[in-house]
């Protein structure tokens, strides 16, 4: 018999943790300046939408719990379109995973269905600029998104930046590729 909580035994699935909680909003600096106001926060990393991103993004943690706040700059966005239906809110959860190909074997197994990124236009695991994601389908499990991700290693981040794929991310948030 398992001495922890229901909430903490494992199912089988191999789940490491939250990577992050993203919320859409239209002015992540106002956003922000309100996470500050209200929670104190300290180390905040923030992203201009520049370059290759179109998102900008502020990251950070309350407690234990990391949260990011996204804008889209492009209309072809997903955080744009997610506030276009649902007004500014939770988007999805990321949660973090040891092996995200056998994961989502298990989860399909079970029912599952999965999402295209809205970006790559890929259905399943694919790679990221931080890792190896994959997106559930929001009527596999009602009321939210689900991000899956495998994050890199340091060589697998290496030999991502020298990959083909991130050339065609870059290629997708530059509007080059559709």
């Amino acid at each position: 018999m398992s001495t922890k909580p229901w909430w903490l035994r494992s199912t089988g699935v191999a789940f490491k943790g939250i990577n992050h909680v993203a919320f859409a909003v239209k002015d992540a600096k106002a956003t922000l300046e309100a996470y500050q106001k209200y929670f104190d926060l300290r180390e905040v990393k923030y992203r201009e939408p520049a370059g290759i991103f179109t998102e900008g993004a502020a990251s950070f943690y309350i407690g234990d719990i990391p949260l990011r706040i996204s804008v889209n700059q492009s209309a072809r966005g997903r955080y744009h379109n997610h506030i276009a239906k649902c007004g500014e809110s939770l988007q999805h959860i990321c949660f973090e995973v040891d092996d995200i190909k056998a994961l989502v074997d298990v989860l399909v197994s079970r029912g599952a269905r999965l999402a295209e990124c809205e970006l790559c236009k890929v259905t399943g695991p694919h790679p990221h600029p931080d890792g190896w994601v994959a997106f559930l389908d929001p009527g596999t499990v009602p009321g939210l998104q689900f991000e899956l991700m495998q994050v890199y290693t340091k060589e697998q981040k290496r030999e991502w930046e020298a990959s083909e794929a991130k050339r065609k991310y870059v290629a997708r948030q530059k509007g080059e590729l559709k």
